[in-house]
């Protein structure tokens, strides 16, 4: 994976530009957004479906139109939302996996296009209830800030990681700056 500039300019200069929280190409050339909502967002759904466009629209080349041919590369976005809903998805779910379908059948037309909306509110399962990697996440981000240590649920890698950076990030500035000290002293 490799992380990406995070704002995107438009076509003319009057156009504003639109800045992503992280975007970030797969292997296979595939973007992703991804994006932290702490608030409810005004037209949430729709600026999710301008960001992707930005990305789509950014694929073709100026000129040679006729040899790209479309070869649009896959765009996802993948939305943390912290403390508010997606209101019109009516019920308590907290992962919405949307692509484009047909409304009448429910089949997928197009599946190089898709959003991710992980509604935290929503996650209510306890620590010994997260039972995949996804949910051990979730339960991290929705509670890290009241966690005091790392549990035996979450000793991996990846999640001491995470709390490392947090607990940094916490430091005041004169902890940080005797924090570099002693680094270098040591």
């Amino acid at each position: 994976m490799t992380y990406n500039k995070n704002e995107h300019h438009g076509e003319t200069k009057d156009e504003g530009a639109a800045i992503f929280d992280l975007t970030c190409t797969g292997d296979d050339g595939e973007c992703f957004i991804i994006e932290v909502q702490r608030g409810k967002q005004g037209n949430f759904k729709q600026r999710a479906v301008f960001y992707t466009s930005r990305l789509i629209t950014e694929q073709a080349p100026k000129g040679r139109r006729s040899e790209w041919a479309y070869d649009v590369k896959e765009v996802y976005l993948i939305a943390l939302l912290e403390d508010f809903t997606l209101d019109a998805m009516g019920d308590d779910r907290y992962l919405h996996d949307i692509c484009l379908s047909e409304r009448e059948t429910g089949k997928v037309f197009y599946d190089g296009l898709g959003y991710i909306f992980i509604e935290l509110v929503n996650f209510v399962k306890t620590e010994d209830e997260a039972e995949t990697d996804l949910e051990r996440w979730l339960y991290v981000l929705k509670n890290m800030s009241s966690m005091d240590k790392v549990s035996i649920y979450t000793r991996k890698p990846i999640f001491e990681k995470l709390f490392n950076v947090a607990e940094y990030a916490n430091l005041t500035k004169e902890e940080t700056a005797v924090g570099s000290f002693n680094t270098v002293k040591n």
